[in-house]
This record gives C-alpha cells, sequence and structure tokens, in this order.
C-alpha cells in the first residue's frame, strides 16, 4: 500500500505509538515520583508540551497526504493519535505498575496527605486529606488497573478537546484554492 492511499486511521495508529512513548515519559515522572520527588516537577512541563508534539505529528499527516489537510481529519487523526497513545501509554504504565511498583497508588495517595497535613491549608483541606487518609486505611481505594482506565479515558478526552484545537488553528489559513474558497 503505498502512503498515498494509507487512511487516516493508519496514519494515527503509526504516529499514536510516538504520542504513547511521550505520554508514559509524563506517567514515568509521576510513577517515579514516590520515590523520587522531584520528578513531579516535569509534569507540568511535559503536560504543557503535549499539544506541541501532537502538532508536529499532524504536520506531518498533512504534509505526506494533503487530502486530509481539511479540518475534520485533522481533528479525527488528532483524536485518533491520542487514543492510540492513551492506549500504549496505560499499557506500559500497567506493566510498570504491577511489576516494579504494585503499592503505587497507595503510596502516591498518602504522600498527598502527608502533603496537604504538612502545608498547613485550610480546614477544609484538612478534611479532604482526612477522608483520603480513611478511605486507604479501609482499604477502598481504586485498584491500579481502575487507575490506568481512568488515567485513559482522561487522556482520549484531553486528546480530543487539543486536537479540535489544533484542527482549527491548522485550518485557519486561507486555502491555497482561491476559486474553491472565495
Amino acid at each position: 500500500m503505498s502512503d498515498k492511499t494509507k487512511s487516516i486511521f493508519k496514519y494515527s495508529s503509526e504516529l499514536g505509538l510516538w504520542m504513547g512513548l511521550y505520554l508514559f515519559l509524563m506517567s514515568a515522572c509521576l510513577l517515579g515520583s514516590v520515590h523520587i520527588q522531584g520528578l513531579i516537577t516535569l509534569l507540568l512541563p511535559l503536560a504543557l508540551g503535549m499539544p506541541v508534539v501532537l502538532y508536529f505529528l499532524l504536520a506531518r499527516i498533512r504534509r505526506e497526504a494533503p487530502q486530509y489537510r481539511t479540518f475534520t481529519a485533522t481533528w479525527l487523526g488528532g483524536t485518533w493519535i491520542c487514543i492510540f497513545g492513551s492506549l500504549i501509554c496505560a499499557a506500559l504504565s500497567a506493566f510498570w505498575i504491577n511489576i516494579f511498583d504494585p503499592n503505587f497508588l497507595a503510596e502516591y495517595l498518602q504522600q498527598c496527605v502527608e502533603a496537604v497535613r504538612a502545608a498547613n491549608l485550610p480546614a477544609e483541606y484538612a478534611g479532604m486529606a482526612d477522608a483520603i487518609e480513611t478511605t486507604l486505611k479501609q482499604g477502598h481505594a481504586p485498584s491500579s488497573m481502575q487507575w490506568i482506565f481512568s488515567m485513559i479515558w482522561f487522556t482520549a478526552f484531553a486528546g480530543l478537546v487539543v486536537s479540535f484545537i489544533l484542527s482549527l488553528i491548522m485550518n485557519l489559513r486561507r486555502s491555497p484554492n482561491p476559486e474553491k474558497f472565495p
């Protein structure tokens, strides 16, 4: 199959690998922050870089396949890149948690409770910290796989929104064919 007849889904699945690796880098910073607390500071810059990475992946599709330069094709491609990327990230994160750090979520939530208590925040936050700690003590915290599935849904939805915005931006330029769009 030549590149000219490649579907938007094929492009998205191939480029979803790169998005998945990027998203896993973000996930690894979060997962590793339980043991190396400085890693959490990398999470925000990496999250802000996600739209930039998606922009370059979408630009590659638009460069290689001019038929996908429409708003809907760009949005669809970006959404599918993020869906495929979130699945790859989830698989790698689940592997990491299940093999290397099965108590990640409980440790992470306990660190959050300790951070809230150490910060001397208003009483509303202390109440939340107490509720989280009670949940942990009762064993009702979400499982690692529930957290992974939540991550898939969040990442896919965020990708949908970011893809929409990027599609608008990428299609703001005037069409090179003025007869088609007056």
